[in-house]
């Protein structure tokens, strides 16, 4: 019997007697609950297999108003493999400047290094806030264009 691996995959299942049906392709501007648990659980099930490492863990850390409740800023990531990834940080304009960017920014390092990263990584574009992440020791490692004409999204890392 031939050996085959996962680029035969095809080839295997047509052997096996397995007819597998052409998936649809369904594009969504919405981030539905159930596609994306499906994916992200797919792709942490496929690297615990491969490389026995669990799959990436949220982030969140509020910035919450003490006198209203309202969320007033914040970081979105996630920690898997020893990084973090920041996918968002946000602060609300009247918070700007106070140094409560500092803060979140920092209170995600930390929990990050309490889950074992060493390294973080994120985007920014040039016309939100390099300067305030440089500041803060990341360091760009690259750059693409993008819109509108003469930004730049640059990618950041800082060692933890």
């Amino acid at each position: 019997m031939p050996v085959f691996n996962d680029c035969n995959r095809a080839t295997i299942n047509k052997l096996e007697g397995k007819i597998l049906a052409t998936p649809n392709l369904i594009e969504s501007d919405k981030l539905d609950a159930a596609y994306v648990d499906a994916i992200r659980d797919g792709l942490s099930d496929y690297n615990q297999r491969k490389i026995g490492l669990p799959g990436g863990v949220p982030l969140v850390i509020a910035a919450e108003d003490p006198e209203s409740g309202t969320i007033v800023g914040g970081l979105i990531g996630s920690t898997v493999h020893a990084v973090l990834y920041v996918e968002q940080l946000f602060i609300d304009d009247a918070h700007r400047g106070t140094g409560l960017g500092a803060r979140v920014l920092a209170a995600g390092e930390e929990a990050a290094r309490r889950r074992g990263c060493r390294t973080a990584v994120l985007w920014t574009a040039t016309f939100q806030a390099p300067a305030f992440y440089e500041r803060r020791g990341w360091e760009a490692f690259g750059e693409v264009e993008c819109a509108p004409p003469g930004e730049k999204v640059i990618f950041l890392r800082r060692c933890l």
